[in-house]
């Protein structure tokens, strides 16, 4: 196997941050951020509609906030917070579906 050039180098840290982004994120999805619950996460999608909508809405929020903080898109820095948030309150609401 060849040796890497600078500019193979370069890609490959480039590739290392975007994987450290997305590791990120995984950090922010809720079965990571309740992992206690993850049976009742599982019944919950499966038979309250409000929960399951709460979790969509959460996880396509937290897939687009890390987008945008992984530089794939344009936002303010003000419009980012406003969606973070959203995310925010969203898990919130489910948390307390998951604490009664």
């Amino acid at each position: 196997m060849g040796r890497l050039g600078h500019t193979g180098l370069h890609d490959l840290q480039i590739f290392h941050l975007h994987l450290k982004d997305t590791m990120d994120l995984l950090k922010h999805d809720i079965a990571s951020e309740f992992p206690q619950f993850k049976d009742k996460i599982h019944t919950l999608k499966s038979n309250n509609a409000h929960f399951a909508k709460l979790f969509e809405q959460y996880d396509s929020l937290n897939h687009a906030i890390a987008k945008f903080e992984g530089g794939n898109g344009t936002i303010t820095d003000e419009a980012l917070e406003i969606e973070k948030k959203k995310r925010l309150k969203l898990k919130d609401e489910i948390s307390q579906m998951l604490h009664p």
